[in-house]
């Protein structure tokens, strides 16, 4: 997900709806059943996530590389955390 703007979710009657119907408590935890779900599609491949799926404490694994561009500090973060990253600012 990039840039995924989670208040359109919070906005989208649809959208709450489901998730009342799924137990998901909130947008960021819909955001990282959709990032779960896109990396189990890749996990054969070298997955490589943005730096907000990090930084939102989504559960990654750990031969995933983390896209960082905002901060050092995330950069920081990523690494002391065992994660590879790009460094792309």
């Amino acid at each position: 997900g990039d840039e995924v703007p989670l208040d359109c979710w919070k906005n989208d009657s649809s959208i709450q709806e489901w998730m009342k119907d799924q137990s998901v408590p909130g947008v960021v935890e819909l955001f990282e059943l959709f990032e779960q779900k896109l990396l189990k599609i890749v996990e054969e491949k070298q997955p490589i996530v943005w730096q907000e799926v990090f930084d939102l404490g989504i559960k990654i694994p750990k031969n995933t590389i983390v896209d960082v561009w905002k901060s050092h500090n995330a950069l920081f973060n990523a690494t002391s955390a065992g994660y590879q990253v790009i460094l792309s600012s």
